[in-house]
């Protein structure tokens, strides 16, 4: 398939500088705004520290954080700034199967057949590793929100304790499940 110039996501030229500038842009102050909410967070738990949990201060290295409105504050703008790339990512894959599905109609069947692999090991490629990342972050964000949220008694807090970095350990996979999803998408690889 050749797409012509005017299509709405084939950046060429100038409009490819100026996305790359825009998503630099929204990264930084993403992340620059969940910083400093997380960091706002930190002070206000250190302050809120308890006596008998002073000592953690001559350690080298500690983080302190009680939940509180700032630490809400990052999680909205983590999930907003999440969001925002997904669903661009997601028009973008749309867009490709719709013009793969017009473009197929007067081709041979073996073209047809390796359009469709491609685009599939596209999505493929695609979504299974990021579920990696965003299943067992979302649940973890959610985890760590909801004692804040809701009212929730001992027994959550200890599953919490337990689940929390068992979610952490399912990031560590993405490598793993990438390589499975290549290998999956490519027989050639299988062989």
């Amino acid at each position: 398939i050749v797409l012509p110039l005017d299509r709405r996501f084939n950046f060429v030229g100038w409009r490819k500088i100026l996305l790359f500038v825009v998503l630099q842009m929204y990264i930084v102050v993403a992340i620059g705004s969940m910083v400093y909410f997380m960091r706002k967070s930190a002070i206000a738990g250190e302050e809120s520290l308890p006596a008998e949990l002073l000592w953690v201060r001559t350690r080298t290295t500690h983080i302190f954080m009680k939940p509180d409105v700032n630490a809400e504050y990052a999680q909205y703008v983590g999930t907003a700034a999440a969001i925002f790339p997904t669903a661009s990512i997601c028009a973008m894959i749309i867009q490709l199967v719709r013009e793969v599905k017009k473009g197929m109609l007067n081709s041979s069947t073996a073209t047809r057949r390796y359009q469709r692999m491609a685009v599939r090991s596209l999505i493929l490629q695609g979504v299974v590793p990021s579920m990696v990342y965003q299943v067992p972050s979302f649940a973890n964000a959610g985890l760590q929100m909801s004692s804040s949220i809701f009212e929730t008694g001992d027994n959550f807090d200890r599953i919490a304790m337990i689940v929390s970095p068992l979610l952490y350990q399912i990031n560590t996979t993405h490598t793993f499940v990438s390589s499975l999803t290549i290998l999956y998408c490519f027989p050639s690889f299988r062989r």
